[in-house]
């Protein structure tokens, strides 16, 4: 039997290369576990919604062949069939990855018995639901669970694989420090698995901790790191554990290590639990046979570590790695010998690629061309970028030789013009539009007959011009994350993240010495504040053996060959091409935070992140002085960039993305009851609409249930409710919503009760109906007070309609405005109109599909002719309106004041409840809307999406109060310079408005302006007690400027004001220790200990100190 190395026990069972896999990361010690089976993990990332989640480094290190995939990536490589195996680790997981051509795993990490109890607390009864979706997904999936119990609980075939321990990687507890463990997330939240309230009662006296990240467990915080975690198992007493045999079994993985590691562990009883009582661990039944267990290894150190061994031993046995690896393996190994990719597939055919761009030798264009022309067909248009504006740029040399595209395209050139001069043969398969400076397309771009996708890079700069030019797209691709959301809430709903690139053939220059300490080639003016050219300079300053300036890309080839260190300072948390380049070309990138950067690469793996741009020198050192370090990371970072981010692979997504969605058809020749048929629509552009933190949603005309289904997907909607007239359709539909009607909403009544629906939607389905106003008074009675309607609206007044009815016409069609089934007809006037009839009011009138301006039969005078009449439009918004081929309306009950709540909720710090209503609040004033959502994304960590809300706010009106919010906030993200002139601002139109003082002085300080830091200070914290995070930079400066004396007070009102804050009570005895008061100090932290009693770094300091007075 042949043993595959580093795998232990593992025997070689086919001859197969190694699977390509794709899972998803839910729970890092598991896909940690998982990773031992030597096969490389791509892990799949989420974007947004309730799955997006990204790898939290404190609970788990990355294993080495773990890689991160962005979602556009894997999304179009699962279509693709490009992976073996795909590995889901729930059920929602799973529903969203039914579709594409590869064997499925589910993994059950809980019992169907929680999974019903759990959503029965939130929305009834569901368990016909769960069964529904379980049988769905075991048509495509295999599934897996974690254990018997779970296995017999679900009632399913399928294999059982334990977890695993290598204790060997465990071992070394002392048990020294005598406190309980407890270690979980998120507990309270899932209290009928873990039953805190007993775990209270067992500790409650008693010193203990608990590891683990819960917001309804003010005493919890997590281990630092890993080795953090390894630490408490090793040095605290015994690790208390409960879990209730009704929902889960008797061990988790975190009892599984802590017994590895040799600590002892106290457990519920549970008939699954590994543990024998008194031998490898204590087992009781109630709170008080726990709590006497406890205190028994409290007192007892020696039979702490007598059972603590006996764990171990147990853990070794019952749960070998050995097992688990090999049973994974044998998993995944069966499910990819069925894969469509170990069979011989057609190659796919090469495409017609038409692309379109500014020719210059530094546009990301030139990249995606050389990708494209590997393997299709390409015919590039676009203008050439003439030498003499290149020389303009600061560039030290000419630029080398470029050349023209097939089409040389003036820039204000039609679509017409370019397909004029298409060679014959060639008609494309994908328009591909990449951004490079354009601020328009061509017109008429509808003509082109072909998937259009476009490639917006600089999304930060002019995003209006960049969101009006995405509308014109099938497919938008952004080069920077955080944009995606913003895209996405403003109708572009195909927006999707890929991220910039690397060109490995531009670094394919062999070897060179690498003489320059450090490199940076592009801009050195590049943002609106001096703090890139700061950077820049102290860089020169201190490392002058280096290479900044402006080079061309073969020169810049060169200079990263041959510099140890590529030096990266991002402009607006962008991910730029320089962090794929310098990785590229194998020196060790030193970079700033950016958006996505984290989904990307790791920190001290890949690359080097200073977080701080003080940090930014000290960093350089360190690498410089440390070969070793500098060469581990440079490699990794280039070998992972060279082989995930390139442009051929970025190139590939858009392809396949456009190729998965033309080959599956559109409405011609289709079933209306099949996907793209007239019943079966998932209507992305509408559910874009449906306010965050619906709970129930009726879809009125529901079709197949396929809008439905995607908003429980993607929006994790408890409830969603159809109505269908058709009964085919509603069969089908029942499939995928949680309750269907097969009714006619006109002559029957809605079995609902008041106010059940947060949102009720009407998609193309009013222009059906005889009355509708009469069915929106009847579908109002079942809509909340603060709930909204979703309409979508064929408007009867676009261009083209008007044009045939002026030539005589008013011909029905299939589809279309002049369905042969509608029997109504509307404008937006009469739209309106009927919101008032039905008695409620208009919050939202848009556009939801609009022809290009290009497309329109425009004169020269700004006249339209429309058929044989001509139709000279009276303003903007009539011209709009004559565009407009579909409104969406959103309507709601008049006299609710929906912002109120959202300001009432970020006033008592509900911020997740409030960032929800204000997005609900529609019809409101947009600024105030943003400014509310912003400063809630802002207290809720989402620093990103804070600034973008924050931005657009200002870009609507000026307001100091706002622009001294975003300063703050950019004082919090490590943007100093930026936040500067807005801090100053706000404070020159209100002297009162301290916590922008605050934050000013933090901007002086950086910048070394202590003076100034100081009074700012002072002067933030004498006017309220809310800033104690600030005292410890007042201290700071006045230790410098020699002026402790003058903050006595301030110092002493804050440690009187919150006795009990550690972190204030620490930094103010150590301002006294330096007063030389340390019988004050004494006595202060003494008073803390009385709030706060188990603080070992307080106790600490504490003793030092009457050491101290001792020797006096």
């Amino acid at each position: 039997m042949e043993t595959k190395p580093g795998v232990p026990g593992n025997t070689c069972r086919t001859l197969m290369p190694q699977p390509r896999i794709l899972t998803f990361n839910f729970h890092e010690p598991y896909l940690c576990l998982m990773a031992k089976t030597g096969y490389r993990l791509s892990v799949g990332l989420y974007e947004q919604g309730p799955l997006a989640r990204t790898w939290q480094t404190k609970f788990r290190p990355v294993p080495s062949n773990i890689e991160f995939v962005p979602e556009a990536q894997w999304r179009a490589d699962l279509a693709a069939a490009r992976y073996d195996v795909v590995i889901a680790h729930n059920e929602s997981n799973a529903l969203d990855l039914l579709r594409g051509r590869v064997a499925k795993i589910l993994v059950c990490h809980n019992r169907k018995t929680f999974l019903r109890e759990a959503a029965t607390v939130e929305t009834g009864d569901v368990g016909e639901a769960i069964e529904r979706l379980l049988a769905r997904l075991r048509q495509v999936f295999e599934f897996v669970f974690i254990s018997e119990s779970k296995r017999a609980d679900y009632g399913l075939p399928g294999r059982v694989i334990l977890p695993g321990m290598d204790v060997e990687e465990y071992g070394g507890y002392t048990g020294e420090i005598q406190e309980i463990l407890r270690v979980g997330n998120a507990m309270r939240e899932r209290n009928l698995m873990f039953d805190v309230d007993l775990q209270e009662s067992a500790c409650a006296g008693l010193a203990n901790r608990i590891a683990g990240v819960d917001p309804y467990l003010p005493a919890a915080r997590p281990a630092e790191s890993f080795a953090d975690l390894l630490d408490l198992y090793r040095t605290r007493r015994c690790l208390l554990h409960v879990t209730r045999q009704e929902y889960e079994d008797g061990y988790n993985l975190a009892m599984l290590e802590a017994m590895a590691c040799g600590m002892p562990v106290v457990a519920l009883a549970n008939n699954t639990s590994p543990l024998t009582h008194g031998r490898d661990g204590l087992v009781g039944d109630s709170a008080e046979t726990l709590r006497a267990h406890l205190q028994t290894l409290l007192d007892d150190w020696e039979l702490a570590r007598t059972i603590g061994a006996g764990g171990r031993e147990t853990v070794a046995r019952r749960f070998p790695i050995g097992a688990f690896v090999e049973k994974w393996r044998a998993a995944i190994e069966e499910a990819a010998e069925e894969s469509e990719r170990h069979t011989p597939r057609t190659p796919p055919r090469p495409r017609r690629i038409l692309m379109h761009y500014v020719a210059s030798p530094f546009t990301t264009g030139r990249y995606f061309e050389a990708a494209a022309r590997k393997k299709h067909r390409v015919v590039t248009a676009g203008l050439r970028c003439p030498e003499a504006l290149l020389r303009t740029w600061g560039f030290v040399d000419d630029p080398p030789p470029y050349a023209a595209h097939e089409i040389d395209l003036a820039l204000e050139a039609s679509c017409d013009e370019m397909l004029e001069r298409l060679p014959k043969d060639f008609t494309p398969d994908l328009y591909l539009w990449i951004d490079s400076g354009v601020k328009h397309v061509p017109a008429h771009l509808a003509r082109l007959g072909c998937p259009k996708a476009c490639y917006l890079i600089d999304t930060h700069l002019d995003p209006d011009v960049r969101l009006e030019i995405a509308r014109h797209f099938d497919y938008t691709f952004l080069a920077q994350k955080d944009q995606v959301e913003w895209f996405r809430r403003r109708g572009v709903a195909n927006a999707a993240w890929l991220p910039l690139a690397c060109s490995p053939e531009l670094h394919a220059i062999g070897r060179r010495v690498r003489n320059y300490d450090v490199a940076y080639v592009g801009s050195v003016d590049g943002d609106a504040t001096d703090r890139r050219p700061r950077l820049l300079r102290a860089i020169r300053d201190r490392f002058p053996n280096s290479r900044i300036g402006r080079f061309w890309p073969h020169e810049m080839a060169e200079i990263y060959a041959q510099s140890k260190i590529v030096f990266n300072a991002c402009v607006n948390h962008d991910v730029n091409m320089r962090v794929f380049e310098g990785m590229a070309s194998g020196a060790l990138l030193i970079t700033d935070e950016a958006g996505g950067l984290e989904d990307l690469f790791e920190d001290g793996k890949h690359l080097v992140v200073y977080r701080r741009d003080e940090d930014a020198i000290p960093l350089i050192e360190r690498y410089l002085m440390d070969t070793e370090a500098r060469e581990r990371i440079a490699a990794a970072g280039q070998a992972l960039v060279r082989s995930r981010h390139t442009y051929d692979l970025r190139l590939q997504s858009i392809v396949d993305a456009a190729a998965s969605d033309s080959e599956r058809g559109g409405y011609t020749g289709e079933s209306r009851f099949r996907p793209g048929g007239y019943y079966a629509n998932t209507r992305p552009e509408v559910a874009q609409f449906v306010p965050l933190g619906v709970r129930r949603l009726l879809d009125v005309g529901c079709g197949c249930g396929d809008f439905g289904r995607a908003l429980k997907q993607e929006r994790n909607i408890h409830e969603v409710c159809g109505i269908e007239v058709v009964e085919r359709a509603a069969a089908l539909a029942r499939n995928a919503l949680d309750r269907v009607l097969c009714m006619n909403v006109e002559t029957e009544d809605l079995p609902f009760g008041d106010g059940y629906f947060d949102c009720i939607t009407f998609a193309d389905v009013l222009e059906h109906l005889r009355d509708p106003a009469l069915v929106l008074r009847k579908c109002a009675r079942a809509l909340a007070d603060d709930g909204v309607m979703l309409m979508s609206i064929p408007n009867v007044r676009f261009y083209q309609v008007v044009a045939m009815l002026l030539d005589g016409g008013w011909d029905y069609a299939d589809a279309g405005i002049l369905d042969r089934t509608h029997l109504r007809f509307f404008t937006a006037r009469s739209m309106r109109k009927m919101i008032e009839d039905a008695g409620l009011e208009v919050l939202l009138l848009q556009p939801l599909s609009m022809a290009s301006p290009g497309d329109l039969p425009c004169r020269p005078d700004g006249s339209l002719q429309l058929g044989r009449a001509i139709v000279t439009p009276k303003d903007d918004a009539d011209l709009q309106d004559l565009r407009t081929y579909q409104y969406m309306l959103v309507a709601g009950k008049p006299g609710v004041d929906r912002l109120a709540k959202a300001r009432d909720a970020l006033h008592i710090g509900q911020f997740e409840a409030a960032a929800l209503l204000a997005d609900q609040a529609l019809g409101v004033d947009t600024f105030e809307q943003r400014r509310i959502i912003a400063a809630a994304m802002a207290r809720l960590g989402r620093l990103q999406e804070s600034e973008m809300l924050y931005r657009e706010a200002l870009r609507m009106r000026a307001d100091p109060l706002v622009e001294g919010e975003l300063g703050i906030l950019l004082v919090a993200m490590n943007r100093p310079g930026e936040a500067r002139p807005l801090l100053e601002k706000a404070v020159a139109a209100n002297p009162g408005f301290d916590r922008a003082l605050g934050a000013l002085g933090l901007v002086h300080l950086s910048e070394d302006r202590v003076e100034e830091a100081f009074d700012a200070l002072a002067t933030a914290l004498e006017s309220s007690f809310d800033h104690p995070a600030l005292l410890p930079h007042l201290i700071g400066a006045a230790e410098k400027l020699g002026r402790l004396d003058a903050i006595e007070n301030i110092v002493v009102s804050y440690m009187d004001f919150a006795p009990g804050n550690v972190e204030l009570a620490f930094h103010g005895a150590g301002f006294l220790i330096k007063r030389g008061r340390l019988h004050e100090a004494s006595e202060r932290l003494e008073t803390l200990m009385m709030f706060s009693p188990n603080q070992p770094a307080v106790a600490d300091l504490l003793a030092e100190i009457k050491r101290r007075i001792a020797r006096e």
